[in-house]
């Protein structure tokens, strides 16, 4: 498989990640969850014993008594892996929040994905996919171009604030700039959920990167390949604007013009394997 490098956006838009900080998240890792079991186990065998071994040791009427059972944590958690090869299998990715609770996503992948920023699936530069969920914030004004470079401001110029209905979200992606709309918003289900369908075609035609949305977990870009020429970086983009909770939550499938119908459909069984979660 060619990997495609997505663009480094780290510090290029950082209104949505600074407004995660601000809420002091809550939801612990399955990486740290298995820090802390290990940190258990170790102290648990290291307790050295005595002369009065053969003696039981007092019972603490304070020390709640605790479960064998097992504890549900859920799939692990989506990590970006810089385009290595992500392993079969379901996983759990945070995607949005509202007052109360964070908005996750469970999906579920099989062979041929990498495991960068948002997933991507492919082969060479014009047959590739990338699947993307999140909670969007701002949308690009009169251009999507962002110039890759730490502290530049999103898309050189104010972004227009994320409507905060799915119809009005809807609305806003038909006006991207450089779109033409195949599909118009038609308002439905998905995964569960009562949600708005669009489809837009779009001429990538920046010189650095096509930001299509700054979410809460950053800046989402569409510019894979930039070898190619401008003429051939045209994407079709696939949008569920899914109403989770009263939170518009933006589930993104693009895929180069060209792909193959294999490729479009190994991610399109991805994006159909959503499960959204509330947690707590």
């Amino acid at each position: 498989m060619t990997n495609a490098t997505r663009p480094d956006l780290d510090g290029l838009i950082s209104g949505g990640q600074g407004r995660r900080r601000r809420r002091n998240l809550t939801v612990l890792g399955g990486a740290a969850a298995a820090v802390v079991l290990v940190g258990g186990g170790i102290f648990g065998i290291t307790q050295l014993g005595s002369d009065d071994d053969d003696i039981p040791p007092a019972e603490d009427p304070s020390v709640a008594e605790t479960s064998d059972a097992p504890v549900d944590e859920g799939p692990p958690p989506y990590v970006d892996r810089n385009g290595l090869p992500l392993e079969p299998g379901t996983y759990r990715k945070t995607v949005g929040f509202n007052d109360t609770r964070d908005i996750q996503a469970d999906l579920t992948f099989g062979d041929g994905w990498d495991a960068s920023g948002d997933p991507f699936t492919g082969t060479t530069d014009r047959d590739w996919a990338v699947l993307a969920i999140y909670q969007l914030e701002s949308l690009p004004g009169e251009s999507a171009c962002v110039a890759v470079r730490s502290g530049a401001e999103p898309w050189g110029q104010p972004g227009r604030p994320a409507g905060e209905t799915t119809q009005e979200v809807a609305r806003q992606l038909t006006t991207l700039p450089g779109a033409t709309v195949l599909e118009p918003p038609e308002r439905g289900e998905a995964f569960g959920y009562p949600a708005h369908h669009l489809q837009v075609r779009i001429v990538d035609s920046c010189d650095d990167v096509y930001v299509v949305a700054n979410a809460t977990d950053g800046g989402h870009g569409i510019s894979y390949y930039q070898s190619l020429n401008q003429r051939d970086r045209v994407v079709v983009i696939d949008f569920q604007v899914v109403d989770v909770d009263g939170t518009p939550i933006v589930v993104e499938l693009v895929h180069h013009r060209e792909a193959t119908q294999e490729t479009v459909a190994r991610a399109t069984a991805v994006r159909d394997s959503i499960t959204f979660v509330l947690a707590e």
